[in-house]
């Protein structure tokens, strides 16, 4: 974990940008006002950020920790959709987590990685050292 002045914060987002893939995945009907976005970049695009929002807090030694977890909450969502009325597990929506957990990857080491450091230096908020 990179030295974070506002760690708690940037923790409890995206915990609850945890929590609302979770809600949204298993919403009965999909994720209410995205019914004209095509399912598959709806996961891409969400296990993007989530590996986004989570390199920005981590060293790049753990990136592809990231990766993987991303990967694996998608697996265990598509388990979970498999086990309600409204939705079924569907292994290509795993696909277009793993390849939007992907793309997030791509671009942690393309520079986004630490955005979080870099955010907190540039309000003033640095950690000390």
């Amino acid at each position: 974990m990179l030295k974070l002045r506002a760690r708690r914060v940037w923790l409890a987002l995206g915990a609850l940008g945890i929590a609302l893939a979770f809600i949204l995945s298993l919403w009965p009907h999909g994720a209410p006002g995205l019914e004209s976005v095509p399912d598959k970049i709806q996961h891409s695009v969400g296990y993007a950020l989530v590996v986004l929002w989570f390199v920005g807090l981590v060293h790049a030694r753990w990136y592809w920790r990231v990766f993987l977890a991303a990967v694996l909450l998608g697996g265990l969502i598509e388990i979970l959709q498999s086990f309600t009325d409204t939705r079924t597990g569907d292994w290509a929506d795993e696909g277009a987590d793993a390849f939007g957990a992907l793309l997030g990857l791509i671009g942690a080491y393309l520079g986004v990685g630490g955005w979080a450091a870099r955010l907190e230096r540039w309000l003033g908020l640095a950690a000390p050292r």
